[in-house]
């Protein structure tokens, strides 16, 4: 085709693909720093995270030291249950039932979120301060790494796009999950009314850097380069590269 150029086909996939994999760590990164933020111990996987209640890291403490000292063992049960009893139930409540706990919980949600938006605003913001240089000079290697700052909140496009389909695929009542639904069902929202929002945001922000910051002859290439990448960067990282890495 007239405006398909196979080099930057190729540079440009390679590109989306490891974009899609930085993207998806950097999405989990927001989560743990949040998670970081209130104390908790935090693990990174491909795809998720999690975090250790504070509750659940005092008990588990508490086991390896009776571990090590070789306490008897119907000494060392007695006395863990009557912990649990004393102790681990009214931790439990207390983190549980509190609206404090709650709002904590609401926040690392946000926080994956957050930083993917924030990743795309960053970009946005050097492509229009660099606006200028564009025009004139042309895109430069910087202006490449804002374009792909800018794409991160592609993120809540696919991710609408997919809990669709599948919702059409294997129907089970709702139209959303992730992330955007936790915060949405947290706060007693529709499920929808964060993801929507979030998905056109991260529409309008392809569209601008497609239609207004890119060289005409560069859209085309790019736009398949972005479909094939990110379809190729998924797979790769969640289901061959990924549960090897990080489990």
């Amino acid at each position: 085709m007239k405006h398909f150029n196979l080099k930057n086909f190729a540079y440009l996939t390679l590109t989306f693909i490891v974009s899609t994999i930085v993207g998806t760590l950097t999405h989990e990164g927001g989560h743990i720093a949040v998670a970081k933020y209130y104390g908790y111990e935090t693990t990174l996987h491909y795809a998720s995270m999690n975090w250790q209640k504070p509750w659940k890291q005092d008990f588990d403490s508490m086991q390896a030291i009776y571990s090590r000292n070789q306490v008897d063992e119907d000494r060392r049960i007695r006395h863990l249950e009557s912990e649990r009893q004393d102790s681990l139930a009214i931790k439990v409540k207390k983190q549980y039932s509190s609206l404090d706990y709650k709002a904590k919980s609401r926040w690392i949600s946000i926080g994956g979120p957050a930083q993917t938006l924030l990743t795309s605003l960053l970009g946005i913001v050097i492509l229009l301060y660099r606006r200028k240089s564009i025009l004139e000079h042309g895109m430069k290697l910087w202006d490449w790494f804002a374009v792909f700052l800018s794409l991160f909140s592609l993120r809540f496009v696919a991710n609408m796009t997919l809990s669709v389909l599948y919702e059409f695929i294997n129907p089970n009542g709702t139209y959303f999950g992730g992330d955007e639904a936790r915060i949405a069902r947290s706060l007693n929202l529709p499920k929808g009314s964060i993801a929507f929002p979030l998905f056109c945001i991260g529409l309008l922000i392809a569209l601008w850097v497609i239609f207004k910051v890119l060289p005409y002859k560069t859209r085309f290439t790019f736009i398949l380069s972005g479909l094939t990448g990110g379809v190729l960067g998924w797979i790769i990282w969640m289901d061959w590269l990924g549960p090897i890495v990080l489990p």
